[in-house]
């Protein structure tokens, strides 16, 4: 027993001597670290012309009103928790979004 004293003592004491010292005379090797550059991000816009727009907004909306009109005819046939009239509610939602998006563009 007496021959594992002494080894733990010394281990102790280095351990204890190792936290109670200030680290404020380490050396850093460590370089700075910059800081970070972040870059602006610019998306090219290619105007589109206002016929085009408008032509596109003319299709969404007939798209959407035809979407809309099949999802309450299957809501009618098949109820509203069938996998097809979920579909066709899902379908007219997509159109019906980007119909609003055209929409917002237009300043309507």
């Amino acid at each position: 027993m007496n021959k594992y004293k002494l080894p733990a003592l010394l281990l102790a004491t280095l351990c204890l001597s190792g936290c109670m010292q200030d680290g404020s005379n380490s050396v850093s090797t460590r370089s700075p670290v910059p800081p970070l550059k972040r870059k602006a991000v610019q998306t090219k816009q290619h105007p589109v012309s206002q016929n085009k727009l408008e032509q596109e907004y003319d299709k969404a909306y007939k798209e959407y009103t035809e979407a809309y009109n099949e999802y309450v005819r299957l809501l009618r046939e098949s109820g509203p928790q069938t996998r097809v009239t979920l579909d066709a509610l899902l379908d007219y939602q997509k159109k019906y979004n980007f119909y609003i998006k055209l929409k917002e563009q237009l300043g309507k």
